[in-house]
């Protein structure tokens, strides 16, 4: 058994969807009453945009697991995905009471009320994970996307810099703060990302986030030559960068990205686990290849700019 649904998550992994599919209907014929095989085969239709299969797939898991939320946040995101935002409303809040204590179901929870616009419901799970589990910086970050969500912008600011306290190589956390607000002369967080540049940023998607925010808080007090030297650096190297944008970061099939580069393209999104776009880098006037920008699974970053390295595609 084992053996067998390693196979099925090393196709995934590899794309290799139509064998993937082939071993899980193998894996269900073999072993009727385990729910691994319905459960990887609804991942398989949900890469393939096949979310009704998606669907069929997790009602099953859900029949031979109803007490594991696995099932259950598989049909959630198969209703979001399908469209079925109202649907998916009504499970999700039926998961929460169910949910108790479960760090991680809430968390998914969350996300899965941001993608169906009820930010306000997103906020109570968020909290809700913060009390649970009150100085793990995803959970602060996430809570800091939700306060953004509703407006409480002085308090995303106070959130990202705990975020920064308890973690302060979580990169986004720098460039997302920058944003919430114009920094002033006496109010900015440049030494702290000076302090950070000359520490070391531990890698290049770090290095594009980092300095981003120091152009901007250097923009914001109008120290524009010092802004655009913060800029030279990531020109130099030749690197590649983009900024993504979600509204909201819903995954939803052939979304439109807005890829920024120093020249200006729009890109394509594919559905689920990645993301790929064509896009015009600032060194060559030509279309660069395919490139993937992001994975699952998808957390609340869907605010804010996200910066992100373009990494080769495989």
């Amino acid at each position: 058994m084992n053996s067998l649904i390693n196979q099925i998550n090393s196709l995934i992994q590899h794309r290799q969807l139509g064998e993937a599919a082939v071993l899980c209907d193998q894996f269900i014929a073999a072993y009727p009453e385990n729910a691994t095989g319905w459960f990887r085969l609804g991942q398989i239709r949900q890469m393939n945009c096949d979310f009704d299969g998606m669907l069929d797939c997790a009602r099953q898991v859900i029949a031979k697991m109803a007490d594991s939320p696995a099932g259950y946040l598989q049909e959630i995101d198969a209703l979001i995905h399908g469209g079925r935002a109202d649907e998916a409303v009504l499970k999700i809040a039926a998961q929460e009471e169910r949910s108790k204590d479960d760090v991680q179901t809430l968390n998914q929870l969350a996300d899965f009320y941001t993608h169906a616009g009820q930010f306000e419901a997103a906020g109570r799970c968020y909290q809700r994970t913060r009390v649970l589990w009150p100085t793990e910086p995803k959970v602060l970050y996430n809570c800091a996307a939700s306060a953004i969500a509703l407006g409480k912008l002085d308090e995303a600011e106070d959130l990202f810099n705990q975020v920064l306290d308890t973690d302060p190589h979580d990169y986004d956390a720098y460039y997302n703060r920058a944003t919430l607000r114009k920094q002033t002369a006496n109010n900015n967080h440049i030494e702290e990302l000076l302090s950070c540049i000359k520490d070391g940023i531990r890698n290049p998607a770090g290095e594009v986030q980092v300095y981003y925010a120091l152009a901007k808080e250097y923009e914001d007090i109008g120290e524009h030559g010092k802004s655009f030297a913060s800029l030279r650096p990531k020109a130099r190297t030749g690197v590649t960068v983009c900024c993504v944008m979600m509204w909201p970061r819903m995954w939803m099939p052939w979304r439109l990205l807005r890829i920024a580069c120093q020249v200006t393209s729009l890109g394509t999104a594919l559905p689920w686990m990645t993301n790929r776009a064509r896009f015009l880098s600032w060194d060559c006037p030509e279309a660069a290849p395919l490139c993937w920008t992001g994975s699952y699974p998808p957390i609340a970053r869907w605010t804010v700019w996200a910066k992100s390295m373009i990494l080769p595609c495989l």
